[in-house]
């Protein structure tokens, strides 16, 4: 009997291509895929699927929830369980160098108010997380009770837009709280999920503070979508895939991640995937003749402007 239920959320079939169905077969996980039978109009609406499957599940059942089209597991169960129960935590999110928080009015005060990390993958990513059942049913009950989601009407989710946005608003909330009933982590070393989220770029230049390396990805990316060539800064930086332990490792932490996440990456995330894994170059298609060096230039440009800035974006 599986110890471990992978489960992640679509409003199609994955396909027989997907990484993380492939992945979940090699290691002999359990994957449940929570379909959502209407037009996908927010990633808010996974918090209701998963509402609604908790009911469903035993208690003690232990879950490791993931997106479907940027995720790839390279563990078996016991691994990852083994990972997990190393933090103490009855839920642990991954975490990324990116802060990624929908709501501009409150966007400042939130990132000022999350507890300092070690290393620079500092802020929350609701791309992978994991605990038992009874755990997650706890963080979502709270989350829909301070928001006043009403949970029976999909509208009342899609006016927030992000699931990640409500998972890390309530876990600053949850941090400064006086009173827990459960506990959450975050992954800031990347024993269990690598998260790529703000370490992936046009180019893999050196940076000079982590301040720097947040404007310059900061920049870099609002910049690049402005232009319709946000699909050039794909490279990423932290991650080396060693091919003969067949492990992911982590450049900065040196731990060996067990989870690969590269949030925002659905539409080329195989082909990032390859280049990872076998070094070579990473080729993306764009019918712009000069896509790719008009990236560069950006990437250049927004790297320099960067050093001028001395506090954190919150573009």
């Amino acid at each position: 009997m599986k110890k471990l239920q992978v489960i992640t959320f679509s409003d199609k079939d994955l396909g027989s291509e997907n990484k993380l169905l492939q992945s979940c077969k090699k290691n002999d996980l359990e994957l449940i895929v929570l379909t959502y039978h209407k037009q996908w109009e927010s990633n808010a609406i996974k918090i209701k699927l998963l509402f609604d499957y908790l009911k469903t599940v035993e208690a003690e059942e232990i879950l490791l929830i993931t997106d479907a089209f940027d995720v790839l597991i390279n563990a078996f169960e016991d691994d990852i369980l083994k990972a997990f129960s190393t933090f103490e935590k009855d839920i642990v999110f991954g975490a990324e160098a990116n802060f990624y928080f929908r709501n501009h009015r409150i966007k400042k005060n939130y990132q000022a108010k999350y507890p300092e990390s070690e290393t620079i993958y500092k802020y929350l990513n609701s791309g992978t997380f994991m605990g038992k059942a009874v755990h997650l049913q706890m963080l979502l009950d709270d989350i829909i009770s301070k928001n006043q989601i009403d949970i029976s009407k999909d509208a009342s989710l899609h006016s927030f837009v992000s699931d990640q946005y409500l998972y890390s608003k309530h876990f600053v909330e949850h941090f400064q709280s006086s009173e827990k009933r459960y506990s959450i982590g975050l992954d800031q070393f990347h024993y269990l999920f690598e998260v790529t989220g703000g370490r992936s770029r046009v180019m893999n230049l050196p940076y000079i503070t982590t301040v720097h390396a947040y404007n310059a990805y900061k920049l870099e990316r609002a910049v690049l979508k402005f232009f319709g060539l946000n699909q050039f800064q794909s490279k990423l930086t932290d991650i080396y895939f060693d091919q003969v332990k067949q492990q992911f490792k982590n450049t900065i932490t040196g731990t060996n991640p067990l989870v690969i996440h590269a949030p925002g990456t659905w539409q080329y995330f195989v082909e990032i995937l390859d280049a990872v894994k076998t070094r070579k170059k990473l080729r993306i298609k764009n019918e712009w003749p000069i896509a790719k060096s008009s990236a560069v230039i950006i990437g250049a440009v927004c790297y320099f402007i960067s050093l001028c800035i001395p506090f954190k974006l919150t573009i």
